[in-house]
């Protein structure tokens, strides 16, 4: 997994910022298909919710479309969650 930070936003309005992601990448990232999978840390379930469409905006330029799908603790910071996220888009 890579850490990334950026903004996480619900239509035009922001939800996180900043939002710290980590993506897996799943295959070539030739911006055709999304390739990407990961998760978000968020302090609570109220942070995100499940089955929206947002688009993560990360600071070195790249933007994609992901629903989270569900959410999981944190095994490496006590009191923070994992919101699982598939992708809808190409991370370009």
């Amino acid at each position: 997994m890579h850490h990334f930070r950026g903004i996480l936003k619900e239509g035009s309005e922001p939800r996180l910022d900043p939002a710290n992601v980590y993506i897996e990448y799943l295959g070539p990232q030739d911006g055709t298909r999304s390739n990407w999978n990961g998760y978000l840390l968020v302090s609570d379930e109220s942070a995100v919710e499940p089955g929206v469409l947002y688009t993560l905006e990360l600071s070195d330029g790249r933007s994609g479309d992901l629903i989270v799908d569900r959410f999981v603790p944190d095994e490496t910071t006590p009191g923070r969650l994992r919101a699982i996220f598939y992708t809808e888009t190409p991370l370009a």
